[in-house]
């Protein structure tokens, strides 16, 4: 129903950025928040080096976190709320997070919806705390036939075409962007741009810091 769980299946070149900032940075807050955790192993990887995760994701998943807490014997085991990401209220009494992810998720939500989000994570973010972002592009295979191709962002929220729900295992609404869209989002918010770019499949991935 939300896609192929690409989280669970490997390491894309995002989470290995993620890893390498980690290993290379001194931590003075070493605490994480995933939105649209998934299965990911990303989560996994970030507690076995020490950080606190906390995983947020509609599918109940915490038979998964626990099993991972339990195999590794983690220290800080990692924390599973299930919520919509749009719900900020199951988050925000966390902690205050150094590192966001918020990869293939924010397309998953209306644009007013993602855009609360996007407003609300530094107010549970440290100084200089650094968010990496996926989201699925309008220009992707993914626009081919989608139900919203004409509608403006504020009122796009839509079903892909048939053929590419089956190619894609997705068959809830979402809200795909350009990358000027994109761009009009995170310009409403704090975060300074670090890096952003298309990928060969199109999807928007983004580096931004507070």
């Amino acid at each position: 129903m939300y896609s192929i769980d690409i989280t669970k299946e490997r390491l894309d070149e995002q989470d290995k950025k993620i890893i390498k900032l980690v290993m290379k940075e001194e931590w003075k807050n070493k605490r994480c928040l995933i939105l649209g955790s998934g299965e990911g192993r990303i989560g996994i990887f970030l507690a076995l080096l020490g950080f606190e995760v906390v995983c947020v994701d509609i599918v109940d998943y915490a038979p998964f976190y626990n099993q991972a807490n339990a195999l590794f014997g983690l220290k800080k085991p990692i924390t599973y709320i299930k919520s919509s990401i749009s719900e900020t209220d199951s988050f925000a009494d966390s902690g205050t997070f150094s590192l966001v992810l918020a990869q293939r998720v924010l397309h998953y939500v209306p644009h007013a919806e993602a855009e609360k989000v996007i407003t609300f994570l530094p107010k549970i973010m440290t100084k200089h705390g650094y968010l990496y972002i996926t989201v699925s592009c309008i220009d992707s295979a993914m626009g081919d036939g989608y139900g919203g191709l004409d509608d403006p962002i504020k009122d796009r929220f839509a079903k892909l075409s048939p053929e590419m729900q089956d190619r894609f295992n997705l068959q809830v609404p979402v809200c795909l962007y350009s990358l000027k869209e994109f761009k009009g989002l995170m310009g409403k918010t704090y975060f300074k741009k670090k890096d952003l770019y298309q990928t060969s499949f199109m999807n928007i991935k983004g580096l931004y810091r507070l």
